[in-house]
């Protein structure tokens, strides 16, 4: 990722990733608030995933434990796998921009 105002490049760790809020983030260099824009193809990849991944699992899960257990099941799919998946695209596909204060 790089920053807009002191133009330093830093990665998207864990730590980073969760004390940011949606859509916004401090750099860790400057300390400059900037939020982040989504490519189109960001939206697509994590559609795809929750049709795909989240939504079959969660069927799969209800033919074997019944309703309560394809909820579990879909939750713990959808966090487990949902967070490494949105950090990743974040770090490949979001472009930082400087907060309008």
């Amino acid at each position: 990722m790089n920053c807009p105002q002191c133009h330093s490049d830093f990665t998207l760790s864990w730590k980073l990733y969760f004390r940011r809020t949606p859509f916004r983030l401090l750099c860790p260099v400057c300390g400059t608030s900037v939020r982040f824009r989504h490519k189109a193809v960001y939206y697509l990849v994590t559609l795809g995933y929750l049709l795909s991944v989240v939504i079959v699992a969660t069927l799969v899960a209800a033919t074997y434990f019944g309703t309560a257990g394809a909820a579990v099941v879909g939750l713990v799919v959808g966090f487990g796998i949902g967070f490494p998946v949105d950090r990743y695209l974040d770090s490949r596909l979001a472009v930082l921009e400087l907060l309008e204060e």
